[in-house]
């Protein structure tokens, strides 16, 4: 593969040159409207890097799609994530919390949402460990009524 910058041959598959570090253009299966959107892999991992020689900081990757240019990563903001990576904000956590503590319906609604009522992994996850503290919450409470119960039965006999 020939540099377009200085002329360079280098191998095929790499994504720098090994002379002058510019970014080389490759064929592959994803378009840049495709990084673009986020849909060319979750993780934004770029496999096709390999470790190559330095390469120039006097490249521009300020409007490459969010390309970084360390390591292959992409980066996409917080927009171009599909709905169901999207983050929760601190008023979403906040307001979830909120409606989880309401007596009979929050339990319901963590219920649903943990097994299956959203899109949103994590919001599901949140919704999963607020059910774990739930299930804790309740092994404890039955637990010191026994231990309770048994001290105060032998109390009561007059021990």
């Amino acid at each position: 593969m020939r540099c377009s910058n200085c002329g360079g041959e280098n191998e095929s598959g790499v994504n720098f040159c090994q002379y002058c570090g510019a970014k080389l253009e490759q064929e592959s299966n994803f378009s840049q409207n495709d990084f673009d959107k986020g849909q060319a892999g979750q993780t934004g991992y770029d496999p096709n890097y390999s470790n190559q020689a330095e390469y120039s900081n006097q490249t521009d990757y300020s409007n490459n799609g969010g390309y970084s240019g360390q390591a292959g990563y992409y980066q996409l903001t917080e927009s171009q994530l599909p709905e169901e990576y999207r983050p929760l904000t601190m008023w979403g956590y906040f307001g979830y919390q909120l409606l989880f503590c309401v007596p009979c319906v929050g339990f319901i609604f963590l219920l649903i949402i943990a097994f299956g009522g959203t899109r949103n992994v994590n919001l599901k996850n949140f919704a999963r460990s607020y059910f774990c503290v739930w299930i804790i919450a309740v092994v404890l409470i039955l637990l010191f009524s026994v231990i309770g119960g048994g001290f105060a039965t032998l109390f009561s006999l007059g021990y």
